[in-house]
């Protein structure tokens, strides 16, 4: 999967240092965007990714005659299906609100044209939040570098719906360690900490937990945060029963 990256703009800069990192990019010419390349949508499907690189003074200036949304982002939605826009370069306000870069000197000085930090904001949002453009800050060239990596290696390592650590399921470490018997338990929807527990020292088993008829199971009584007793209940005893011994056979 080449990287094409676009020689007549400040993106050509990139070609040298991707090639080091191992990554396949090479000089084009794109019609939109500094850099592209095919990734593996769903099941390996090939989709385009585009990249718009930008340094944070030439980000301003686009940002204020218009032409990043009304032309290149713009484009950049028609051509490619993700697109991300890639800010590179360090800055900070000033006590009025004002945009500051370092100069070639290492001083701080406004940035040109000048620009105050909501405002600059508050449009990249926009065209995040309204334009469908990802937004990406980075503060050198070697963040840069990163990022562009771990894009590229995203859309191409494997298919797009093969990426799934968003689906993990958070189990929090209990502050007091629990019974094999109150693990398995506990797994089972609408079985929490409580229920778990006087499951334990009714049944004591598990085997003897999943032989319990329904009504052992809706006899089962708790406390509430109020000190009051309720019955487990026959609709969740009925579910409870059900999953342990389908999972029996």
């Amino acid at each position: 999967m080449t990287i094409f990256v676009d020689y007549r703009r400040g993106s050509a800069e990139l070609v040298t240092p991707l090639t080091r990192l191992g990554l396949p990019a090479e000089k084009t010419t794109l019609e939109f965007g500094d850099l592209a390349w095919q990734g593996r949508g769903d099941q390996g499907a090939e989709i385009d990714i585009g990249v718009e690189f930008k340094k944070l003074p030439e980000l301003a200036q686009s940002l204020r005659s218009g032409r990043l949304a009304g032309h290149q982002l713009l484009g950049l939605r028609q051509a490619y299906t993700h697109c991300w826009l890639v800010i590179e370069g360090m800055w900070k306000q000033d006590a009025t609100g004002t945009v500051l870069v370092k100069s070639r000197y290492g001083r701080w000085k406004p940035m040109q044209p000048r620009m105050t930090a909501t405002e600059l904001e508050k449009q990249l949002l926009t065209l995040q939040l309204r334009g469908g453009i990802s937004v990406r800050w980075v503060s050198r060239r070697s963040d840069t570098l990163r990022f562009l990596t771990a894009l590229y290696r995203w859309w191409t390592d494997i298919n797009f719906d093969q990426h799934t650590s968003h689906l993990a399921i958070y189990h929090p470490a209990p502050l007091m360690p629990i019974s094999k018997f109150r693990k398995i338990i506990s797994s089972i929807d609408d079985v929490g900490f409580k229920v778990s527990l006087a499951a334990e020292r009714q049944f004591k088993t598990v085997r003897r937990a999943i032989n319990a008829t329904p009504a052992e199971w809706a006899a089962l009584t708790t406390t509430d945060n109020h000190g009051k007793a309720r019955r487990l209940g026959e609709r969740v005893a009925a579910n409870i029963n059900r999953i342990l011994t389908s999972e029996e056979r």
